[in-house]
């Protein structure tokens, strides 16, 4: 057999007693507001950084030809060394109107050989999304879709 009480006796009971326990109620909802506001704030800042790179910047769709690992860093630890490497992918897309096949450095983390292998293995043969500043046409990055 359960046990019930009355909602009136579950509310006298939940409810904070003394003036500390209202005192933690508003600070933890302060900490919340805090936190919705911090990442309401990050949300905003990336879609307007969406919107001014949809603006200023020229965009096209690029056909990966072939990957390549570049040597990015040599990193010493106790252990010994390690060899880090960033991807370039070979892009072959259409800007105004030209045909354009270009090496263009993917930016990510530097990696372990290993790792850039696994990643130009998947890459290859996959479409991307070449940017560029519509005032720097030489500067392009790539994004992988």
């Amino acid at each position: 057999m359960r046990h019930s009480m009355p909602d009136r006796e579950a509310l006298v009971i939940l409810r904070p007693k003394s003036g500390n326990d209202w005192k933690q109620i508003r600070a933890i909802c302060g900490y919340i507001a805090v936190g919705l506001l911090v990442v309401a704030s990050i949300f905003f800042l990336k879609h307007r950084h969406q919107e001014e790179m949809e603006r200023a910047w020229s965009s096209a769709t690029a056909a990966i030809e072939d990957v390549r690992p570049v040597l990015a860093s040599n990193v010493e630890t106790a252990r010994g060394s390690a060899m880090l490497y960033q991807l370039e992918i070979l892009a072959n897309y259409s800007a105004a109107g030209v045909e354009r096949k270009r090496w263009i450095r993917v930016e990510n983390q530097p990696e372990l050989l290993a790792d850039a292998q696994l990643k130009a293995f998947r890459w290859k043969g996959k479409r991307c999304l070449v940017r560029w500043k519509t005032s720097e046409p030489d500067h392009v990055i790539a994004e992988l879709i």
